[in-house]
């Protein structure tokens, strides 16, 4: 029998002795399933995998170049990750995302590979979480967690509903300023979506406009 892959005494994956390899579902298997995109291909997870061969009596057939390496690609990726606001009390956007499949093809390209299949509910695509009690900002300078410069500024993101995620409706994101701002800003949120292969984390980028409206920078 072969043995299992195995990482903190935990089984990654399997592999038959007609050489199937098999992913395990365990949570420690899939956040190292998820930690890099297939762009990243020298920092995925891989196993390096030795054949060996012997005769039908068991003498050992010494073969050449008998090591290779096994990658495990995500199955999907979030390339962008995104909103927008121009400064003002209160005003709520849409949060945009573009949901990659490993391969490359956009969720959304009408010219992607089986058009037809709604690629969301193919990779079960379950749920969009936004932490923005953890978003960090760059206003007034650096890159601070944003409860920390100011508490002036509040988010609310609204999820979607549905047992799938569908295209183009990733829900909405409500900022609400108390104070007032000059000059454009970032918020970046952290994200996770879940689907049937664990867990992705990105950011979403917020970018504040200015106000038309003059105005004082936000302190504490």
């Amino acid at each position: 029998a072969t043995p299992p892959l195995y990482f903190k005494a935990r089984t990654v994956a399997t592999m038959t002795t007609d050489g199937v390899v098999t992913m395990s579902k365990n949570p420690e298997a899939l956040v190292l399933l998820n930690a890099y995109s297939p762009k990243e291909l020298a920092n995925v997870l891989t196993a390096r995998v030795a054949v060996k061969s012997a005769t039908c009596w068991g003498a050992p057939i010494v073969v050449n170049n008998n090591e290779f390496d096994v990658k495990f690609i995500r199955p999907i990726s979030v390339e962008g990750a995104s909103a927008e606001f121009t400064d003002a009390v209160e005003t709520t956007a849409p949060v945009k995302l573009t949901f990659t499949n490993w391969n490359g093809y956009d969720f959304t390209d009408p010219n992607r590979a089986f058009a037809t299949t709604d690629y969301f509910k193919y990779y079960k695509v379950t749920k969009i979480a936004l932490d923005t009690d953890n978003a960090t900002t760059d206003l007034n300078g650096g890159n601070k967690k944003l409860s920390e410069v100011t508490k002036l500024i509040e988010l609310k993101y609204t999820a979607p509903e549905g047992k799938f995620i569908a295209a183009g409706k990733y829900g909405t994101l409500t900022y609400n300023n108390n104070g007032t701002t000059v000059g454009d800003f970032t918020i970046t949120i952290p994200a996770e979506i879940t689907y049937e292969w664990g867990v992705l984390k990105t950011n979403v980028i917020v970018k504040v406009k200015k106000s038309q409206v003059a105005a004082k920078t936000v302190k504490k």
